[in-house]
């Protein structure tokens, strides 16, 4: 019997006309991520260097993806800290 686990997840990414993504930076952690909640401290415009220096690599990668217009869109593995 096959116990191993895992799961699926999609990014959606909102770019602007100057190649940038938005970015949401958590209160909790700190963390630039995509995600509009109570723990979000700030935003910013962020091109993709900056996503790269500001975000985790499993994060910073969907970015990346996404600011790239790669078609088909890209599917990756990572085990939630970094790509494998």
């Amino acid at each position: 019997m096959n116990t191993a686990k895992h799961s699926v997840s999609v990014a959606a990414v909102i770019t602007d006309d100057h190649g940038r993504a938005l970015l949401v930076q958590r209160r909790d952690n700190d963390h630039w991520d995509l995600a509009l909640s109570d723990e979000v401290a700030a935003f910013r415009w962020a091109d993709g260097t900056e996503v790269a220096e500001l975000s985790d690599e499993a994060y910073a990668v969907r970015v990346l993806d996404a600011l790239g217009d790669t078609a088909p869109p890209a599917v990756r593995q990572h085990d939630g800290k970094s790509v494998i």
